[in-house]
């Protein structure tokens, strides 16, 4: 059977030429997702009585296994994806520009990877100021140029002269490296959230970007969890919004609190379950790029079967990655997907999960821990009225993963926000910020726009 399948998928695409085995080495990791997503149902059905949506889980995890077996058997051939399979270094080569990566090591620890983008004729050219880019949760600086020239976000500001950095948090793919721990090894290079992430990685990186260009300051660009680690910086330490020239926010999260992700809502479901099997399981990351089943997925998405396509639009697409169906740009879909997702740690979802049940924008719970950590029963709030650099936030009524009455109040303690640009079109969710065909419109090129005006003002 192995044999069948394995001369199916040869020639399919060029990551999986490696050899199949490579495709059933993780067994570990498959029997832990297993067993996860069971015990969510298994929860689901007992601890609540919302039958129609434990009926729409049962029928999601059948129809999952259903059509992935259609697209790794009956399909034929590939979509038209010439660019699956490249890395990102290659794929800025394919296009005429140059990606330099540079490394930043923070005060605990962490060798973090940062990419440099550069348009080859202009190389050599005097650039604008640096605009630095923070990706979200399970993300990488490759989101920002998934779209490719014209479409990428990072591709459009190098086109403009602009010095571009793309910033790669702790333990995603491109910064798995530590100065003493191992990332497949040790369970302490884990153990941080998003918390971690504001206080040393975005200072880190931000430094070295100023260092590196000379220039005093520079443009912030961040989406959905790198808007969040954007307040954090700002306000645990407000020294650092002397060098934010005007930060742009995309899909701005707080927190969770009664959003409609499914994923959130079944871990927030199931977490008194979850929690201590992960402990139990030693599982300490997720969405790793080269897992089992974040294989299987993007083989789902962009394998040779349009029915396993259509679903994975319509199904995981819009109830798990925060897309609208209507307005996939499907010609980006494929070499986003060979990028995202690029893993993240199993308490930046644990933090996520805890502000959706508070409903509070405050530091990790660490339960009978906090009174030693933080001096009191409960995790101290977060101050964002200390965050004063000037701020843009582009968001959308859509956006299943932003509560809009949370958004607005937090407006309300931000002292320095200069636009508040509501896209104009209810539909437009999470995920469209990086894949819509209608991002530019809806977004970029306001965006860009407001980084001309700021740079015009010196």
């Amino acid at each position: 059977m192995l044999d069948q399948i394995k001369k199916e998928l040869n020639g399919y695409y060029d990551y999986f030429d490696a050899t199949f085995e490579k495709f059933f080495d993780p067994i570990r990791t498959y029997v832990r997702n297993g067993i996860f997503l069971f015990l969510v149902v298994v929860d689901a059905v007992s601890q609540t009585k919302l039958y129609s949506r434990v009926l729409s889980i049962i029928i999601f995890g059948i129809s999952f296994v259903f059509f992935t077996t259609i697209a790794i058997l009956i399909g034929k051939k590939p979509l038209d994806a010439p660019n699956v399979g490249l890395s990102i270094s290659d794929f800025c080569e394919k296009h005429n520009y140059t990606l330099d990566t540079e490394t930043a090591v923070t005060e605990d620890g962490y060798i973090l990877s940062l990419h440099r983008i550069k348009v080859k004729k202009y190389a050599n050219l005097t650039k604008k100021p640096p605009v630095f880019f923070m990706h979200g949760l399970t993300g990488s600086s490759g989101d920002f140029i998934c779209g490719g020239p014209g479409k990428g976000l990072a591709f459009q500001l190098a086109d403009k002269g602009y010095d571009v950095w793309l910033g790669n948090q702790r333990g995603n793919t491109y910064s798995r490296n530590h100065i003493m721990l191992e990332a497949d090894l040790d369970a302490a290079f884990w153990d941080f959230s998003y918390h971690e992430i504001a206080m040393y990685d975005i200072p880190t990186m931000i430094d070295h970007v100023i260092n590196k260009t000379k220039f005093s300051k520079l443009t912030y660009v961040g989406m959905s969890q790198g808007s969040l680690t954007y307040f954090i910086m700002t306000s645990e330490k407000p020294e650092y919004n002397k060098k934010i020239k005007v930060a742009n926010l995309l899909a701005p999260v707080f927190t969770f609190y009664n959003t409609k992700n499914y994923l959130f809502w079944l871990w927030d479901l199931g977490n008194f379950a979850i929690e201590p099997l992960m402990r139990i399981f030693n599982i300490n990351e997720l969405f790793n790029r080269n897992h089992f089943s974040t294989e299987v997925l993007r083989y789902i998405c962009i394998g040779p079967h349009k029915i396993a396509n259509w679903f994975c639009i319509h199904f995981i697409g819009k109830y798990f990655m925060g897309l609208s169906t209507n307005d996939v740009d499907y010609d980006i879909l494929p070499f986003t997907l060979t990028l995202y997702p690029s893993g993240a740690s199993v308490k930046q979802f644990l933090h996520f999960v805890q502000g959706r049940k508070s409903g509070n924008f405050s530091q990790y719970d660490h339960y009978d821990q906090n009174q030693a950590r933080y001096n009191n029963p409960s995790p101290p709030l977060y101050d964002i009225s200390k965050s004063t650099a000037p701020v843009a936030l582009y968001y959308s009524r859509g956006d299943e993963l932003i509560n809009i009455e949370k958004l607005y109040h937090a407006l309300k303690k931000i002292p320095n926000v200069i636009l508040k640009h509501k896209v104009p079109d209810n539909e437009f969710n999470h995920g469209d910020f990086i894949i819509s065909t209608k991002v530019n419109d809806m977004v970029y090129y306001k965006l860009i726009d407001l980084i001309d005006e700021y740079h015009r003002k010196k």
